[in-house]
């Protein structure tokens, strides 16, 4: 990474990236953001610098680099056509990318033309400091000059800002999977409310199922009780052959009224 300082050269070009997952960019940036002023309640707010990624480097093909004129359209043609040659020779199934209309794949438009921008914001306060989100949007910044990409940027992030003060904040202390820690979270109000109501709805479906399950159980049980209960026993042939010819005449009844 670089900075603005040095116009984008390495501050550590020796840096060991092998350590870099020892700490997360939540965690890095709630402790750097907190030991700022928080004037939360004055509507005032500190913001990084938003950081922009193609969206390419979301997806596996993070590390591929783009030969000279190439777009991503030409480079999935390529696959495809490899692969069509391969399936003609071998056989088998031919992967996803040799089966669709390329020039109207989202995957391939989001390649073409989609950019990642993340960022976080200051509202974070106290020992231990409840976790930060990282707030991210979408958008197309391929074709605007730097200084309208750069503004294009800053004005979205100032209606994030205003949008998360105006809905407000709210405290998760439910996601810490597979974690024995008991971290505080913090979460725009919205999102936070969203996930309590499906909570209720989720537990509402769930006492519906278990009470369906219950009564056909119930009345599964009913009904082996029942032919438990049977007595059988044993008939004539003579009256059975009368009981079976008395059926008989009985449905043939049925059917010539019907008629």
């Amino acid at each position: 990474m670089g900075s603005a300082a040095t116009f984008g050269q390495a501050i550590e070009p020796e840096w060991n990236i092998s350590r870099a997952a020892a700490i997360s960019d939540n965690a890095a940036m709630t402790s750097l953001l907190a030991e700022l002023p928080n004037n939360s309640k004055e509507g005032k707010y500190y913001v990084t610098c938003a950081l922009v990624r193609q969206f390419p480097s979301l997806t596996e093909y993070y590390n591929y680099q783009l030969k000279g004129g190439q777009t991503w359209l030409d480079f999935f043609e390529e696959k495809r056509n490899q692969a069509l040659a391969e399936h003609d020779d071998h056989g088998g199934t031919l992967p996803y990318h040799a089966t669709v209309d390329l020039a109207d794949d989202d995957f391939i438009f989001m390649c073409e033309n989609a950019d990642f921008v993340y960022f976080y914001i200051g509202h974070t306060a106290g020992d231990p400091p409840p976790m930060i989100p990282r707030y991210e949007f979408l958008t197309s910044l391929r074709e605007k000059s730097p200084e309208k990409a750069s503004s294009a940027v800053l004005d979205l992030v100032q209606r994030l800002v205003d949008a998360i003060d105006a809905a407000g904040l709210a405290y998760d202390r439910d996601h810490n999977f597979m974690s024995s820690n008991t971290l505080i979270k913090i979460l725009p109000y919205p999102i936070q409310q969203a996930h309590e109501y499906a909570k209720t709805l989720g537990k509402k479906l769930e006492a519906e199922l278990r009470s369906i399950v219950i009564s056909r159980l119930i009345k599964l049980k009913k009904l082996r009780s029942n032919a438990s209960d049977m007595i059988v026993r044993p008939v004539a042939v003579r009256d059975y052959l009368e009981r079976f010819k008395r059926a008989l005449e009985e449905e043939r009844s049925g059917a010539d009224e019907i008629r």
